[in-house]
């Protein structure tokens, strides 16, 4: 919703003040939160036994919805009717680097916002699966996961730093855009699932860390421009995520079981995929140009409608469908003489699902 706002803002320029589009510039901070929440739950459901499989599993939650948004996203920025140059768009190489997720290792704009924009994340999500079976080995060998932890806030401060130094539009990509930049909240995220399957993890009630953590996004906005969507929030960001975790764990945070919150977790993915392509679209339909407050916020009522319509129907047609007939099949596994558990971050009870595919709250 963070990030819908933020995308939103060019609908919104009635609202009164600063201080509200302010925000909504510091809630672009949800895709931090995402790439937290993404290693959280890639380890918290990982089985050691499901590593040949997992780099299939990945591109069948992934890629099938990616690909219907990146041509949607491209008929939505051209002309009514359907011309030669629309093909040309969808066969340029930014484009054709986006439909392959590697857009975001290219320092230019023309190429990491090709296509559909907003899937410059999955380019960074695509490296960090590339790179999760060593991760979560050396994660789940450490003696010392706090110490794991601090190093990965340390080097996203690290890399937020260098970024100080570079131009502007360099130093955008390097520090928000940049596939290998942004590893360290993934790895983070990682670490916290292990600190929470563990039991190391403080019990800490919700409520205050919430609070801390929208006060967190809130305040960001007053941070240096290198700061202000990844190393500004992240540790209040990564606190929450595992906070939560552990009061489900835990008996409590029982409103996170209602089944139209897990409802809306399931169709996220394709609400991100889609947004942008229905707020640029309904812009230009309507010809909307700002007017006041109240006019503004229908409109932007009306495009939150109409993505999550969006959604539900790609999760429906193609998300669900896709990843039944793409995901590897379960075998029956012998019990063998030696179970490896060299990889395996949760020591705690494991959960009676996975959570791999649906950010809904862990059993």
């Amino acid at each position: 919703m963070g990030v819908f706002f933020f995308h939103s803002q060019f609908v919104l320029h009635g609202m009164p003040g600063a201080t509200l589009r302010g925000t909504f510039s510091a809630a672009a901070s949800g895709v931090s939160f995402f790439f937290i929440l993404s290693g959280f739950v890639l380890a918290w459901s990982w089985r050691p036994q499901r590593k040949r499989n997992f780099w299939q599993d990945r591109f069948a939650r992934i890629w099938p919805s990616h690909a219907v948004a990146w041509v949607v996203a491209t008929l939505a920025v051209a002309p009514l009717a359907f011309r030669v140059a629309t093909i040309r768009t969808l066969l340029g190489a930014p484009s054709m680097l986006t439909l392959v997720l590697v857009q975001a290792w290219i320092p230019s704009r023309r190429w990491y916002a090709a296509g559909n924009a907003v899937s410059w994340s999955l380019s960074c999500e695509a490296f960090f699966y590339l790179c999760f079976p060593v991760v979560i080995v050396v994660v789940a060998r450490a003696r010392r996961p706090w110490l794991l932890l601090g190093g990965a806030v340390a080097t996203s401060f690290a890399v937020a730093a260098v970024g100080t130094s570079m131009s502007s539009s360099l130093g955008l990509w390097w520090g928000y855009y940049f596939p290998l930049a942004r590893l360290p909240e993934f790895v983070a995220g990682v670490v916290l699932a292990r600190l929470v399957g563990d039991g190391r993890w403080p019990r800490l009630p919700l409520g205050p860390v919430l609070a801390i953590a929208a006060a967190a996004v809130f305040c960001a906005r007053w941070l240096p421009y290198d700061l202000l969507y990844v190393v500004g929030p992240l540790i209040p960001l990564g606190a929450l995520v595992a906070t939560a975790a552990g009061a489900e764990l835990g008996g409590g945070a029982r409103r996170l079981r209602h089944p139209w919150l897990i409802r809306l977790g399931e169709i996220s993915f394709a609400f991100y995929l889609l947004h942008s392509s229905v707020i640029s679209e309904g812009v230009k339909r309507l010809a909307w140009t700002s007017r006041d407050g109240v006019s503004d916020s229908l409109v932007a009522g009306l495009f939150l409608v109409a993505a999550m319509a969006a959604a539900w129907l790609l999760n429906v047609a193609v998300e669900r469908p896709m990843q039944r007939l793409l995901r590897a099949r379960p075998r029956t596994l012998r019990q063998p003489t030696g179970v490896d558990t060299e990889a395996t971050v949760p020591t705690g009870t494991p959960p009676a699902r996975s959570t791999e595919d649906t950010p809904g709250p862990l059993p």
